[in-house]
């Protein structure tokens, strides 16, 4: 407060004396052509003078305005008051019999003092242009070729010029439009087409790309970085403009933005009708899913939502996420949001939350996830998997929920692996539920999500944080992959078109080759593969398949309304299914566990028997 107080001052001080010195420069130009005059009477009414016009700048809050950030709309205000007042003064000395300085002095005073006003205010813009546009110093930053020549191109230079701790130095725009090169923008000349990137990134010697084209799609982004995989250069992004709140930000490019997946479209009112003002259950809650889903579940105006989850840390951290998210805005949290920590393989405990909480809406998201683990751990898997999914269907329906979606992997597909068995003997337990109620039951399974706990994802970023080798079990392996926030999205959308015991299946575009994925994460960290970084072929894991399968062209497997999303309608087998099935947990061993699950799932072949 005290230093905007003494900056209104420094201001005001300055208009006195822009003020004085344009009378002073008329009454010398006029005193050179022979004009006479009272300077007693000129200096004390223009005291007068000035000390009204500084009241009018106030009045105006002409000296709210930030100099920094002065533009041409406060330079035509300033002006505007500068010539009303001086014209105001014209009108006066012409109606009364007073002249205490001749009419035609105001053609020098108003424009002068115009000048001298805006002039000061200014200074800061044009010595900081100065300062940015010096070749010399700007030599010193970081050779950078721009993507795209249109507004996002200038936003990006403007940026660039305004923060110098970006330390970048533009040598070169590309666009493919061939009218606009040759052309400059912000004196940055339009070298070249894009495709001819790597010439001009070799000529201008460019340690650093961005791309300045709003929404380029994933394809091209994807192209461009291809073309780009023999440089070693830092690849950005202009954040999109929406996005960014003052200044435009500009962001490394991430492996996410390679994926060849088109924006995903919500029906968000379809969804509302489902969840709002409800009681909602999410099991598993502290997990990669299950903390995005209890994220994306509060935009919709929820009665009460119950995170669920064995692990105590992951459960507490989106529990004060959510807390934090709401204090942020200055509101109470809109829902009642408890926690409690407890295993779905727990009957009674999943009981007692039924009975407490009486939720109407479930997502089954918790369960064990990772192949070669669950094949060392394949009690824990059953346990999990297949009883927790079992008793939380079970206990939905005895407490009347109206929904339940469970959570599936692409691995429960013609599985090789007691995880993916496991997986699929859920979907059969789900879709063979004879509940003689409302509930409504679906699975919707997809491939690997980006950045989720333990996903070959953060696995790579570590390894290459620590100077490698990057890890890779097969040189053809290929994954399917999509960001969590989409998968969340679609899991949510689903809910709209289930008919009960259904099996949604997501469209997770291009499988990707986790060979090429390596190389690409390398070069986003700004190093070499195979220079910098080496990548080595440690072979398939336990229970590892070269290509998971999800389905999607299968002749059982048909669109919804929303084209990312597939309804499996393939007959399924009916399955009877109880605790008594299961064998004795404390004392089977990998055998029993395996035939157990091939009576189940006639689709599982298991490695173990090959």
């Amino acid at each position: 407060m005290f230093k905007k107080t003494l900056d209104t001052f420094k201001y005001m001080f300055l208009d006195v004396i822009a003020i004085s010195l344009s009378y002073i420069f008329a009454l010398l130009t006029l005193n050179r052509f022979g004009y006479s005059f009272d300077a007693i009477i000129v200096f004390q009414v223009a005291t007068i003078v000035i000390i009204l016009k500084i009241l009018i700048f106030a009045l105006f809050r002409v000296y709210d305005i930030i100099p920094k950030y002065i533009g041409f709309d406060e330079i035509f205000t300033i002006s505007l008051i500068s010539f009303l007042t001086n014209l105001s003064i014209v009108v006066v000395i012409s109606i009364i019999p007073f002249e205490f300085i001749f009419r035609t002095a105001f053609y020098v005073i108003a424009p002068i003092e115009m000048i001298l006003l805006s002039l000061h205010r200014i200074f800061y813009r044009i010595s900081n242009y100065f300062k940015t546009s010096n070749k010399l110093l700007r030599s010193i930053g970081k050779k950078t070729i721009i993507i795209g020549a249109g507004q996002a191109c200038e936003m990006v230079l403007k940026e660039i010029k305004r923060n110098t701790n970006l330390d970048l130095f533009p040598v070169g725009i590309l666009d493919d439009d061939e009218k606009k090169i040759g052309s400059r923008i912000n004196g940055i000349k339009i070298l070249g087409k894009i495709i001819e990137i790597n010439k001009f990134v070799d000529e201008y010697k460019a340690t650093d790309v961005i791309i300045a084209i709003k929404d380029l799609n994933p394809k091209k982004t994807q192209k461009l970085f291809d073309a780009l995989k023999n440089q070693n250069v830092k690849v950005q992004k202009l954040l999109e403009i929406s996005e960014a709140k003052e200044q435009p930000i500009l962001k490394t490019l991430r492996i996410e933005d390679l994926l060849n997946r088109e924006k995903i479209e919500l029906d968000n009112s379809g969804i509302e009708d489902i969840l709002s003002n409800e009681t909602i259950l999410v099991t598993g809650g502290g997990g990669s899913i299950g903390s995005e889903l209890v994220r994306q579940v509060t935009y919709f105006r929820p009665k009460r939502v119950i995170i669920f989850d064995i692990y105590e840390n992951n459960a507490y951290d989106i529990q004060m996420e959510i807390q934090r998210f709401f204090q942020k805005k200055v509101v109470e949290l809109p829902f009642d949001l408890k926690v409690i920590i407890g295993s779905v393989y727990n009957l009674s405990t999943v009981e007692k939350v039924f009975n407490k909480y009486r939720p109407s809406i479930v997502f089954h998201a918790a369960a064990y996830k990772h192949v070669p683990l669950m094949e060392e751990n394949y009690i824990e898997a059953i346990r999990t998997n297949v009883l927790g999914t079992y008793n939380v269907i079970k206990m939905a329906d005895k407490y009347e929920a109206k929904q339940m979606t469970i959570i599936s992997t692409d691995k429960a597909v013609r599985s090789t692996n007691i995880m993916g068995a496991s997986k699929r003997l859920a979907e059969k337990v789900m879709q063979s539920y004879k509940a003689k109620s409302n509930l409504i039951l679906s699975a919707v399974r997809f491939g690997n999500v980006l950045n989720s706990n333990g996903s070959v994802i953060p696995l790579f970023m570590k390894q290459i944080k620590d100077g490698g080798p990057v890890n890779v079990t097969h040189r053809e392996i290929t994954r399917y992959f999509m960001t969590i926030p989409e998968a969340v999205s679609l899991i949510l959308q689903s809910m709209i078109y289930t008919k009960g015991q259904d099996i949604f299946v997501l469209d997770m575009g291009e499988p990707v080759k986790i060979y090429n994925l390596a190389e690409n994460m390398i070069r986003l960290s700004g190093l070499r593969p195979h220079i910098d970084i080496e990548i080595n072929i440690v072979g398939l894991r336990p229970g590892e398949k070269l290509y998971e399968e999800l389905l999607i062209n299968n002749e059982f497997i048909f669109k919804t309304q929303n084209g990312k999303i597939y309804r499996e309608e393939k007959p399924f087998e009916e399955i009877t299914f109880s605790y008594d099935e299961i064998p004795n947990l404390d004392s089977t061993n990998k055998k029993e566990i395996i035939q157990f699950l091939l009576k189940k799932v006639t689709s599982f072949n298991p490695k173990e028997l090959e």
